[in-house]
């Protein structure tokens, strides 16, 4: 969305078209991640690659990623004094994730934990 707001997603969609926003959209990338993270984007030749690479490591179907979305499941739960609409948006955010990493693409299962962990976290 910072990308889009900045008007320098071209930069990674169409890196030929705009050698400045190109570098200012890889540029922003990188400020914009974790330290373990940046190696991906400094490796990259442009922004685009830069986006893919972080998409694979953060959108990733490995047995580790959806071990570790499980284990983000099972242990939810709403924080002392944590606001109600934050609490909802973590869930959404999980829920999210566990749908993008099934191979299967069937939805029913992650939906249902997610709303029963929802509703016994409060």
């Amino acid at each position: 969305m910072l990308l889009v707001h900045k008007k320098l997603w071209k930069g990674v969609t169409e890196p030929e078209v705009d050698a400045d926003r190109f570098a200012k959209a890889k540029a922003l990338i990188g400020l914009n991640v974790t330290k373990q993270d940046l190696g991906h984007v400094v490796a990259a030749r442009n922004a685009e690659q830069a986006w893919d690479e972080l998409e694979k490591v953060f959108k990733g179907k490995t047995t580790a990623r959806k071990l570790q979305l499980k284990r983000e499941l099972m242990t939810f739960k709403q924080e002392l004094g944590e606001p109600i609409a934050k609490y909802v948006n973590k869930a959404k955010d999980l829920e999210r994730e566990l749908l993008d990493a099934r191979a299967d693409g069937k939805a029913r299962g992650p939906r249902y934990e997610c709303v029963y962990r929802f509703i016994k976290g409060v």
